[in-house]
């Protein structure tokens, strides 16, 4: 079993259940300039992006600096890393944003805080999905995880 966002090819023995929806959203240090509670695209071209950089996803340019090319606004990637906690640790220090989801632990950081994307441009709502063999769809073992994975997803984003 597998878990990713959703795709529109895979092959046809492959199953796919929705898991739950995230909605993107940014994060920022407490005392970044942007101090309202949501902000447009246009106002965060302003400031630099920090990107988490995944294999098969974000290698050649991060999702958010797409999004702010399709918009023709000004971006600059700041910081690129494949570990998190290096992300946290420049948020910490400086302006950049990162852009994420209400997965994102917020409150396991107390200095960071959440900005919402307020924009109409682009879809903010992404479904996270389990990918399983389609003889595993009755599997016991495979619905109870995908019912436990659920479960903790859901407390995560709340």
């Amino acid at each position: 079993m597998g878990i990713s966002y959703g795709i529109d090819v895979k092959p046809k023995h492959i199953r796919e259940q929705k898991l739950v929806d995230l909605t993107g959203c940014c994060a920022v240090r407490k005392d970044h300039p942007i101090q309202s509670k949501s902000a447009t695209p246009n106002e965060f071209s302003k400031y630099e992006l920090a990107s988490l950089f995944i294999p098969g996803w974000s290698e050649d340019l991060p999702v958010a600096a797409k999004k702010m090319k399709e918009l023709s606004l000004p971006y600059k990637v700041g910081f690129r890393s494949a570990y998190p906690m290096a992300i946290v640790d420049v948020l910490h220090k400086s302006d950049m944003f990162f852009a994420t989801s209400n997965l994102f632990p917020f409150s396991s950081y107390p200095s960071l805080r959440r900005i919402d994307i307020d924009t109409q441009d682009f879809e903010l709502t992404y479904s996270l999905n389990s990918f399983f063999h389609q003889r595993n769809g009755n599997d016991p073992l495979t619905l109870w995880l995908n019912s436990l994975v659920k479960e903790e997803l859901e407390l995560a984003i709340q």
